[in-house]
C-alpha cells in the first residue's frame, strides 16, 4: 500500500508541476506580449508628442496668418473707402474736366523779338 500512496502522491505532484509549468509558460507569454505592447505604447507616445508639437506650431502659424488676413481686410476696406472718395471727387469735377479738355488750346502770342 505504501507504493500506491507514494505513486499517487508522485502522480499528483507531477500533474501539479506540469500545471505550474504551463502556467509559467502562459505567464511568460503574457509578459512578452505586454512588453511588446509597452514598447509600441512608448513609440506611439513619442509620435503623439511630435504630432502635438507640430500641431501647436501649425496653430501658431495659422493664428499669425489669420491676423495678417484681418489686417489686410481692414486695409482693403480703408482703400476702397478712399477710392470711393476719389471716384466721387472725379465725378463731381467731371464737367470741369470736360470743359477744360474740350476748349481750344490758348493761342500763343508772339513777342516782338519773335516777329523780327
Amino acid at each position: 500500500m505504501p507504493d500506491d500512496v507514494v505513486s499517487s502522491i508522485c502522480m499528483h505532484l507531477e500533474k501539479e508541476i506540469n500545471l505550474l509549468k504551463s502556467e509559467i509558460s502562459e505567464k511568460n507569454a503574457r509578459v512578452k506580449s505586454l512588453e511588446q505592447q509597452l514598447t509600441a505604447l512608448h513609440e506611439y507616445n513619442k509620435q503623439f508628442i511630435e504630432l502635438h508639437e507640430n500641431y501647436d506650431k501649425e496653430q501658431d502659424r495659422l493664428t499669425k496668418l489669420y491676423h495678417e488676413y484681418e489686417r489686410s481686410e481692414e486695409e482693403i476696406r480703408r482703400l476702397k473707402k478712399e477710392l470711393e472718395g476719389w471716384k466721387d471727387w472725379v465725378e463731381s469735377n467731371k464737367d470741369l474736366y470736360d470743359r477744360l479738355f474740350q476748349a481750344a488750346p490758348p493761342k500763343v502770342l508772339k513777342t516782338s523779338s519773335e516777329e523780327e
